[in-house]
């Protein structure tokens, strides 16, 4: 790396445009992952996550090798240098690499449109009062809570903890420690979906997440 060049986050997606592609994908996967999706009974999102796994390894040229924290958080135990997080929502899984800057989170929620009842009762139990009106006062309430669920959501998982253990706390409604950077993508049907990233502050400053590269596949 030379002495210029900034340590950012690399992202990588999956999308599934045609389910009938997993029957053509799976048989093609590594014995290690297809052994891994068994036990998750192949299910499509678990499909999606291990093919972005895969991406991940090999761009930071890694062995397929996975265990996890106390939390359940995955790392490579060959490079603890390179934390990954992966998330799925829909037809959609994204992960997100980072080497030799600390640990990283990520999460990608579906802004599901049906549901906007339902966003507003989730705002007012996880969400803190200023930021659930934020989110009711927004032009658009639907999308502005599911950038700030995934936000919370990409942060719990930096810290290595997730969503059940840690949503009340302090330190996640402050998100110390860490910068967290948020946009509003769109698949290959034009569906919206709110994807965060959350790492150490040094790792992201210069990070534009609505500009950034996407390495993408579609299925």
């Amino acid at each position: 790396m030379g002495p210029t060049e900034k340590i950012v986050p690399k992202l990588f997606c999956v999308e599934l445009a045609d389910a009938r592609r997993l029957n053509d994908v799976i048989p093609s996967l590594p014995r290690v992952s297809l052994e891994r999706l068994e036990k998750k009974r192949f299910r499509t999102s678990s499909v999606l996550g291990e093919i972005v796994r895969l991406f991940m390894m090999d761009a930071c040229g890694a062995t397929y090798d996975v265990a996890e924290g106390e939390y359940g958080k995955p790392y490579n135990p060959a490079r603890t240098d390179a934390a990954y997080n992966i998330s799925h929502s829909g037809d959609l899984a994204v992960g997100a690499l980072l080497v030799g800057a600390g640990e990283i989170g990520v999460d990608v929620e579906y802004v599901n449109r049906k549901k906007g009842e339902r966003t507003k009762k989730l705002a007012d139990r996880f969400f803190t009062e200023s930021e659930a009106r934020a989110i009711a006062g927004s032009d658009d309430a639907v999308r502005a809570f599911y950038v700030a669920w995934t936000r919370k959501e990409a942060y719990l998982k930096y810290r290595g903890t997730g969503f059940s253990r840690g949503a009340y706390d302090k330190d996640a409604q402050n998100h110390a420690g860490a910068v967290i950077k948020s946009t509003v993508i769109k698949d290959g049907h034009g569906v919206e979906y709110a994807l965060s990233v959350a790492a150490c502050d040094g790792s992201m400053e210069d990070f534009d997440i609505e500009k950034a590269e996407i390495k993408k596949v579609i299925l």
